[in-house]
């Protein structure tokens, strides 16, 4: 599946994401257009598929986004615009939930024909924290690996620390 990180070739078949997203562009099935938004995902190699509401965001605005373990196989995953009344989120309850390995910084372009669709400002995400079950802090070794397309419109992305990466258009 092309949606599948290349650091893993081979995935285990119960392989699955969750992830607040910030879109831009069209994103079946669930819209977009020209504009940001807002909306969490969690999805499968099998297929299942569970997002919540796209909500409209500007440029500029800072969107806090988690994924919190509520539960023994229960995930919250959500984001919200910092002083404005504007969030989307789901909570899932899977079996294959109970642990995740990975964490990802992504950017996902959908049905773009040429760079005058991409955004004219580059995206950061400031104050990354990751926690282990018991709250101790882990710090991040990001590492960059592309999808399997090549970089488009000499978009880049800068590991800025381990807490903030930067993606370029």
């Amino acid at each position: 599946d092309d949606w599948v990180p290349v650091i893993d070739p081979n995935p285990d078949p119960f392989f699955d994401i969750i992830q607040p997203v910030l879109q831009y562009g069209i994103s079946d099935p669930n819209g977009g257009g020209k504009f940001w938004g807002l909306a969490s995902w969690y999805l499968t190699l099998t297929g299942q598929t569970l997002w919540s509401e796209l909500r409209i965001v500007d440029t500029g605005d800072i969107i806090l986004s988690n994924m919190t373990k509520i539960g023994t196989d229960t995930w919250f995953i959500g984001g919200s615009v910092i002083g404005e009344d504007i969030s989307s989120s789901l909570t899932v309850t899977k079996s294959n939930l109970n642990v995740q390995n990975w964490a990802f910084i992504t950017l996902e372009m959908y049905a773009l024909n040429d760079c005058s669709q991409f955004p004219n400002s580059p995206v950061t995400f400031n104050n990354i924290k990751i926690t282990e079950e018991r709250g101790k802090p882990v710090v991040p070794v990001w590492q960059r690996c592309r999808g399997q397309h090549p970089s488009l419109c000499n978009t880049t992305l800068d590991i800025d620390s381990p807490s903030s990466i930067t993606i370029n258009f």
